[in-house]
């Protein structure tokens, strides 16, 4: 009984954990409301609104490669068990698992977001957000070990790991119209807040319930001195006894990444083609915290109440000294392309392909979308998806009253759920939702009819000039 709720709650605890793609809602980017389009195309301005001001939008992508339904199984009785149960043939568990079982999530938290029209008709945002990612992956030989009864083996744990990166973002970027070709950058700044890195691999004998267990593994990171772990009575760090030092306000890294965007106009503006490359930059880390488990050596019985304990000695990490070097990585970063087309001023339809590189991994998907405006206080889209982590349907809306922006939206709507709400298949989505404050009127269309009379003053000017020189000659 022990070991099916040890299970259970792992598989839980791995659905739960949400988090590795910076990804934006692409859903959005077919609402005609939406007002942060310049995230997926710094040249992309809000449609029908000169400015506006958000506060606390969330923007979460979490990603799995396994759901629920590879954990536990209905029996022909009715029961529910987990994996490890004897009636569920190892082929199906962990057979049916991938050699590591992932859980990756990227979460952006939107404290402000500050958007401006500009006297000569650019478009000006200002950001500060807070970004973490996360992802833990656990190795199916983990799960084979703990499936195994009454029988004697040996097993390999290669990289049981865990990986965070935390840090503030602000940001500052501008777009500029001119005739049919808008251009938009978008600079950010990044202050480190921590990034760990925690790697273990276990040597596991199996006799009966018995498991002995001998584990290696090791901690880097970099944290804020303001943060301070404590260690616990056999001198292991323990992340319950964390206190703060407000003296040691120091970035545990520093960095700087940028935006790049274009789009085209055609056909009166009822066509636009973009492109956008995004996040492209570095933080360097300044580690300060090492840790390292140097063949700690572990009993568990599996029928133990005190079993969750035992296992929790294996990821122990003690204090080590460590070479203070700072280390460059580069951010996750994406390349989109885009078009949409309106043959109707209250339909939308359109594409938006993207290529996502992260942390060594690169997905592809394109996006096919439509939107509907019944009337320009509301939009709603939908979009189908395809690319390397399958089809997907997504779902987005906008309404706008007394300019009090509400949206919320999700690139992949999952079908099936349990009682308890958790995906029973494979996660691969972005949700986002938020409020903001629009205020003023504007369009692509006037931009470009401002820009244009601007220009063609410039030149009706230029052109009296010379008159007006000769005449005063005469």
């Amino acid at each position: 009984m022990k070991t099916v709720k040890t299970i259970a709650v792992l598989a839980l605890a791995l659905s739960f954990a949400t988090v590795a793609q910076a990804q934006e809602l692409k859903t959005a980017n077919f609402l005609d409301n939406y007002l942060y389009g310049y995230r997926l195309n710094p040249s992309v301005r809000p449609q029908g609104t000169a400015g506006f001001v958000g506060i606390g939008n969330v923007w979460l992508t979490p990603e799995t490669n396994f759901g629920l339904s590879n954990f536990l199984f209905p029996l022909e009785d009715g029961r529910l068990v987990t994996g490890l149960n004897s009636a569920v043939n190892s082929d199906v568990f962990p057979g049916g698992l991938e050699e590591m079982s992932r859980v990756s999530a990227h979460i952006n938290a939107n404290i402000l977001a500050i958007g401006t029209s500009g006297k000569k008709g650019g478009y000006g945002h200002f950001e500060i957000n807070f970004v973490s990612e996360n992802e833990i992956g656990v190795p199916r030989t983990l799960f084979e070990a703990l499936k195994v009864k009454n029988t004697t083996g040996s097993y390999q744990v290669e990289n049981l790991n865990f990986h965070t990166t935390d840090y503030l973002e602000i940001a500052y970027g501008r777009s500029l119209r001119k005739r049919d070709l808008a251009i938009g950058w978008t600079a950010k700044a990044l202050v480190g807040v921590a990034r760990i890195n925690a790697a273990v691999d276990m040597a596991i004998n199996t006799a009966g319930d018995n498991l002995w267990v001998q584990s290696q593994g090791t901690l880097q990171a970099a944290v804020c001195p303001i943060v301070d772990i404590g260690l616990d009575g056999e001198g292991n760090y323990d992340p319950s006894k964390i206190t703060f030092n407000p003296q040691g306000i120091k970035p545990a890294g520093i960095g700087g990444a940028v935006d790049i965007g274009v789009s085209y106009y055609l056909l009166r503006d009822r066509l636009i083609l973009g492109a956008a490359v995004r996040n492209l930059g570095m933080m360097k880390w300044t580690d300060n915290l090492y840790g390292q488990n140097s063949g700690n050596k572990v009993y568990i019985n599996m029928g133990d109440e005190n079993m969750g304990d035992a296992i929790k000695d294996m990821i122990k990490f003690k204090p080590v000294e460590g070479s203070a070097l700072g280390k460059l990585e580069m951010l996750p970063c994406s390349f989109n392309l885009s078009a949409k087309f309106k043959p109707f001023e209250f339909i939308t339809l359109g594409a938006v392909g993207t290529m996502y590189k992260y942390n060594g991994y690169m997905t592809r998907d394109i996006r096919l979308g439509a939107a509907l405006t019944p009337f320009r206080q509301l939009n709603i889209a939908g979009t189908y998806s395809f690319g390397d982590q399958g089809s997907e349907i997504g779902v987005a809306a906008s309404v706008r009253l007394l300019g009090i922006n509400v949206y919320v939206g999700a690139d992949a709507i999952q079908m099936r759920f349990s009682p308890q709400y958790i995906p029973l298949d494979p996660v691969c989505t972005t949700v986002n939702a938020g409020v903001a404050i629009a205020f003023g009127k504007s369009s692509p269309a006037a931009a470009k009819q401002k820009a244009e009379a601007k220009a063609a003053a410039k030149e009706k000017k230029e052109a009296k000039a010379p008159k007006s020189k000769k005449s005063k000659t005469e």
